[in-house]
Order: C-alpha cells, then sequence, then structure tokens
C-alpha cells in the first residue's frame, strides 16, 4: 500500500513538474519577443510606441503621429523572428483624409512590376554561392547589383528573401545552409542603403523542390535564392 501512496506522489509530482515547465517556457518565449520587438523600435527611434506579447502575437499601442509611423512600426515588430501576427490598438492622432482616385491614371502597380522584373533576372541567372557556404560567389556580383536597381524602384515594398537547398546533407544543415544565404543577400541590400526594416530573410532547406533531385542539373536548380516583393 505504501509503495503505492508513493508511486501515485511521484507521478503527481512529475505532472506539475511538467505543467510548471511549460508555463515558465512560455512566459520566457513571450519575454524574449517582448524585448526584442521593443529593441527594434527603439533602434529606430520610435518612441510613442509601446509594445507586449500574447503567446507569438504582438499587439502595438501608443498614440502614432500618422498613419506611416503606424505602418513602419507593424513592418518592423513583423519582421521580428518569431512574431507570428500583429494586431494594432494605436491612436492615429493624424488620420489621413480619403483621397479620390483619378480611374484613367490608374497604372500596373509598382510593385508587380518590380516583382516581373526580379523573376526575369533570377530566370536567367541564379545568386551563386561557395560550395557549401554562404559567401556570395563574385561571378553573382553584377546580378545582385542589378536586383538592388530594381528594388530601388518600388521604395515602399517589403522584400522576402528565401533561400532553399537540394536534399543532399542533412535536413536541419540544410535549413540553416539556406536561411544563412538568404541573410548574406539581405545583408549586400542592407549595404546598398536598402533600409533594413523593408528585408526578411527566411530558409527552406530542401522542402521546396522546384525540380528532381535524382539529377545533378536537379539539384543545381533546386539551391536558389528567391525574391518574394509584397506592398
Amino acid at each position: 500500500m505504501a509503495r503505492i501512496v508513493i508511486w501515485i506522489v511521484g507521478l503527481a509530482f512529475l505532472s506539475l513538474t511538467y505543467v510548471a515547465a511549460i508555463y515558465f517556457t512560455a512566459d520566457n518565449i513571450e519575454y524574449d519577443l517582448k524585448d526584442r520587438a521593443n529593441l527594434v523600435l527603439s533602434s529606430e527611434n520610435i518612441a510613442w510606441a509601446q509594445v507586449s506579447i500574447s503567446g507569438r502575437d504582438a499587439i502595438l499601442e501608443g498614440e502614432a503621429p500618422d498613419q506611416t509611423s503606424i505602418s513602419k512600426a507593424e513592418k518592423l515588430i513583423m519582421a521580428v523572428w518569431g512574431v507570428r501576427k500583429v494586431e494594432c490598438q494605436c491612436k492615429n492622432l493624424n488620420p489621413d483624409k480619403p483621397k479620390s482616385i483619378n480611374h484613367s491614371l490608374v497604372v500596373k502597380p509598382l510593385t508587380g512590376q518590380c516583382q516581373e522584373n526580379i523573376d526575369q533576372q533570377l530566370q536567367q541567372h541564379s545568386i551563386e554561392f561557395s560550395s557549401g557556404s554562404s559567401k556570395i560567389s563574385k561571378a553573382s556580383q553584377p546580378l545582385l547589383k542589378k536586383l538592388v536597381s530594381i528594388i530601388e524602384t518600388c521604395p515602399e515594398s517589403l522584400i522576402k528573401i528565401a533561400g532553399h537547398t537540394d536534399n543532399v546533407g542533412d535536413t536541419n544543415q540544410n535549413i540553416t545552409l539556406s536561411l544563412n544565404r538568404a541573410e548574406s543577400v539581405l545583408k549586400y541590400f542592407k549595404n546598398k542603403s536598402i533600409p533594413l526594416d523593408r528585408l526578411r530573410a527566411v530558409g527552406y532547406g530542401d522542402s521546396s523542390p522546384r525540380d528532381t533531385n535524382s539529377t545533378a542539373a536537379g539539384r543545381k536548380r533546386n539551391r536558389r535564392i528567391e525574391i518574394k516583393i509584397t506592398p
């Protein structure tokens, strides 16, 4: 009987320990996201905004001077790794007045044209790296310069840089390599005066092949950088 009681007490203790570990881990994640989000805002001198975190969702609060400031803060927080979405509970001190649209002057959005131009360049050439590393090949410098010129024609857009690999090697290492390569391109763009708050790097490893991995040619096509433009 005593053994059964001890066993039950031990099981209850382990259950409480497990629940407590989950609780405190979730708290740590929220604190970390909050600290990093507020640090990003502080680095951009956005003093009016405060961020709180619920799970992985960020809540933006404060009295913003205008809608442009709100949009900038939202983009900065959304770019923080780990944040799933941003809910704005801000007060806009100077809301924009509705503007009439002259439909005769409506043209193809700049974002769409930028994406077409970037896709065309990346179809003709690939951003190359040293084997197994994130160091950009010198041969890719002309291509990167062209991409910077295109990005500069749509200054309000966000740029997502996605790295992909073939399926050779460990899956987790491929994810890390693809992210590091995407971040190398991000750093290149940043060094060419593309604002950091417009840039985001992600790594997908070998999870999204566009060709077979059973041939050398297919694997080469799968090792790539994709660039997506969003308004």
